[in-house]
């Protein structure tokens, strides 16, 4: 069936019509000329009986499914929007005694992770559009986190040595094993066994020389528990099972350092129970049997367990052979911190977010770093090197704009609150102040007083593009009038018409950035007129661009990428470069730190299906083969 252009826009026409969406400051449908239009809500399908009635919003409906915005052509615009659900591996910490679970960090499809005493912890993980895992090390003191490995095949299994100094990993890589040992003072990375095991677990010994892991010597052999001396660099088979279809998947040592405890599985039974091994004799003194599939298991003292099963997960007292059930979470792999009484799991729940970092000037490969905050944090800003933080944060009923430290992220202070959407927010690089968007008005707070002061910028016309000064003295911003994009600067309550014919302002140190509706930019120095870059930007509703010294950075975006643009106007001929990340919503828009002069992003977690998840993570631990089923998926 064809379709006429006129249909298409009597169409738009109607939908526009029953969403009140205005076409010159469109809302839900914005048309992008040559390409179609494009859906620039979050739109929501209500599942229950009965829907709120117009004005009154989501929270008055108890199950509320997000679709995912996304670029559509007119054709498809015609089509029901698609809904997605989202289901990735989280991470989580809580308390054994707390009920429910609470969910303390997200990551984008993690595999593996492993904690030391020493306040760092580190994990395997997809980020988004890689192909391959990273390692990521995290500081909990400072709440900031950093890809120390890329290009990782299959991270399954982590291990820090007892003084924090190593991490130890093992990678798969086409059927085989290798453990990579990472030196966390000098960066540097050997691998201490080759790869010719197929390895299932690694974790720590009763001293620092040694090292376990759980191994098969080639496909047909059962996996053993084996021993790794660091000092003198070999490997010994110390536990072995006598079948073939007898097979260790899971190991840990006891507080105490004097059990070991080992997850067994009978393939030809499809049966899995728990062994108990003196750790100086290497005799089995107990076993722990259970009616479900078990999947991982550590000591919460020298006495108790704590095991993931099929049906959730439990603990048992050998002593007095009890065992309690603690949750019905699906757990794939957990480990429990002594120190702070801790149990860090990971499970499959729903939907997360991440703040990439990228360092400035960009290049193909610019140095990251993760943050891992609020999934309700819109926007984040790092404005000081004791890890404070300006973020935006959306909640059902109002917007907040906050303060915090990373050490202690659910202590925010409230420094602006509205019940309108906040937009815009620029924060002074040299003033501990920043203006926001508040629908027709601009809001300037400065906080360097524990009370905040605020002042309201209202003009005649609705604001567009709107930035503080360095100083925190002067807001300049943007405005249509009789067709005509105006830029103006407010300063101590008077409000002054500077330029023509610029719909985008930035400022950096007196020197402000223009760009007309075309995407032409132009820079004005402080002390001197005008002048064109000669370069265009593609510079659409929610681009975003920015000047830091002498570097334009903005971006620019189609279905499947969002590409970061550097322009270094230094030079006699300014130099262009990009950096590409796969498309979402979200990373369209970035802040640059005043701390360490960085782009600041957040990124969306990656879709990843619950199905996939569960038949790569529950296979790989009970079948033989695992290893090789889950390579070829």
């Amino acid at each position: 069936m064809l379709v006429s252009d006129a249909a298409v826009r009597r169409c738009i026409s109607k939908l526009r019509q029953a969403f009140k969406d205005d076409p010159k400051q469109p809302h839900f449908i914005q048309h992008v000329s040559k390409r179609g239009y494009k859906l620039v809500c979050n739109a929501n399908t209500c599942k229950t009986t009965q829907c709120p009635s117009q004005g009154h919003g989501n929270h008055q409906c108890s199950q509320w499914q997000a679709k995912k915005s996304s670029h559509l052509s007119p054709y498809l615009l015609l089509l029901a929007f698609p809904l997605l659900a989202l289901f990735i591996p989280l991470s989580q910490q809580t308390s054994i005694s707390a009920q429910p679970l609470v969910q303390t960090t997200v990551g984008a499809d993690q595999l593996s992770f492993a904690e030391s005493t020493s306040g760092l912890s580190a994990y395997a993980a997809k980020l988004n559009g890689e192909q391959d895992y990273s390692i990521i090390l995290s500081n909990q003191g400072t709440g900031t986190e950093s890809v120390i490995m890329e290009n990782v095949n299959w991270p399954d299994a982590m291990a820090f040595s007892h003084s924090g100094e190593r991490l130890f990993i093992s990678d798969v890589v086409k059927g085989n094993s290798t453990i990579i040992e990472y030196n966390i003072q000098t960066g540097q990375t050997r691998h201490i066994i080759d790869p010719q095991f197929l390895i299932a677990d690694i974790f720590l010994g009763p001293t620092e020389d040694t090292l376990y892991f759980l191994g098969a010597s080639h496909a047909q052999s059962a996996f053993h528990l084996y021993q790794y001396s660091h000092k003198t660099g070999t490997i010994e088979a110390v536990i072995k099972n006598a079948e073939s279809y007898i097979n260790f998947f899971a190991g840990a040592v006891s507080t105490q350092q004097d059990k070991i405890a080992l997850l067994v599985f009978d393939s030809l039974a499809e049966h899995s129970y728990i062994e108990i091994y003196d750790l100086r004799s290497l005799q089995r003194i107990g076993l722990v049997p259970h009616s479900s599939k078990l999947i991982d298991l550590d000591w919460r003292d020298n006495n108790t367990l704590l095991i993931a099963t099929e049906q959730g997960l439990i603990e048992h007292n050998l002593e007095q052979q009890m065992q309690t059930h603690l949750a019905d979470d699906f757990v794939y792999m957990l480990s429990y911190q002594p120190q702070n009484q801790q149990l860090h799991m990971l499970s499959e729940l729903k939907k997360g977010a991440f703040f990439l970092e990228l360092t400035l000037p960009l290049n193909s490969t610019p140095k990251r770093k993760l943050y891992h905050f609020d999934s309700d944090i819109q926007s984040l800003i790092n404005i000081s090197d004791d890890g404070s933080f300006i973020a935006k944060i959306q909640h059902q009923d109002n917007t907040q704009i906050v303060k915090f430290q990373s050490s202690m992220p659910n202590k925010k202070g409230v420094l602006l609150q509205s019940t309108d959407k906040l937009t815009d927010l620029s924060h002074a690089r040299k003033a501990q102040a920043f203006a926001v968007k508040q629908d027709k008005t601009i809001i300037k707070v400065d906080y360097t007083h524990s009370s905040p002061i605020t002042e309201s910028i209202r003009h005649t016309a609705t604001p567009h593009s709107v930035v503080i000064a360095s100083d925190g003295k002067a807001v300049y911003f943007t405005t249509k009038s009789d067709s005509q994009w105006l830029v103006y600067r407010w300063e101590h309550n008077e409000l002054t018409h500077l330029f023509s014919g610029f719909k985008f302002v930035r400022e950096f140190e007196g020197n402000l950035l223009l760009a007309n509706i075309e995407g032409e930019l132009f820079i004005k120095p402080k002390d001197a007129s005008i002048l064109p870059l000669h370069t265009r930007a593609v510079l659409e509703s929610n681009s975003e661009i920015q000047l830091y010294e002498d570097l334009v950075i903005w971006t620019e975006h189609d279905l499947s990428r969002v590409s970061y643009h550097q322009l270094d106007i230094s030079k006699t001929e300014p130099e262009h470069k990009k950096f590409e990340l796969p498309y979402d919503s979200s990373a369209t828009n970035f802040y640059i730190s005043n701390r360490n002069n960085a782009l600041i992003i957040k990124k969306d977690a990656q879709t990843q299906s619950s199905q996939l998840m569960a038949q790569v993570k529950v296979t790989k631990k009970f079948t033989l083969n695992y290893l090789l089923e889950a390579l070829e998926m």
